[in-house]
């Protein structure tokens, strides 16, 4: 009987090792997507485009392909900021871990529109190697977040 009841004890032991760890391979993996969306939208703020872009996942059959659809996402989002529509400030940003991975979030962004700053919920994917697949921002019946959403809102 004390036999049975050692294996049972070192069974529950395993058991809950297993979870904690579990647990902390998700809260890494989490953190992990928090840092590299906190780079994209550092970026994005500071205007720094090229090195945002540099952050995005794209998926491309080459190298070619991929600098390009970079250089054409950098090229909207400077004609948005360039007609007075772009991202002066974010804060709340929230990674969840859903299916299996920590590949969406949101966060809200303080946009300068016509020199107002109107604060907008942008939900956002992560892809390859925790790079922001996605930045959503839903504002619609604007033109201009209507090309926002095109320029960033693509698979």
């Amino acid at each position: 009987m004390k036999i049975i009841m050692k294996i049972g004890v070192y069974l529950v032991a395993a058991y809950l090792m297993f979870l904690l760890t579990y647990q902390l391979l998700i809260r890494i993996e989490v953190a992990n997507a928090e840092r590299s969306a906190k780079q994209f939208f550092d970026q994005l703020v500071a205007g720094e485009f090229v090195e945002a872009s540099k952050q995005l996942s794209i998926v491309a059959s080459s190298d070619q392909i991929a600098s390009t659809a970079q250089e054409g996402w950098r090229s909207q989002i400077q004609d948005l900021k360039d007609e007075g529509f772009y991202a002066v400030s974010y804060n709340g940003l929230e990674v969840d871990y859903d299916d299996g991975c920590a590949c969406s979030g949101r966060v809200d962004v303080t946009y300068l529109i016509d020199g107002k700053e109107q604060i907008h919920r942008v939900i956002f994917s992560l892809g390859e190697h925790d790079r922001i697949n996605q930045t959503c921002l839903f504002l619609r019946n604007s033109e201009r977040g209507e090309a926002w959403d095109k320029a960033s809102c693509q698979s």
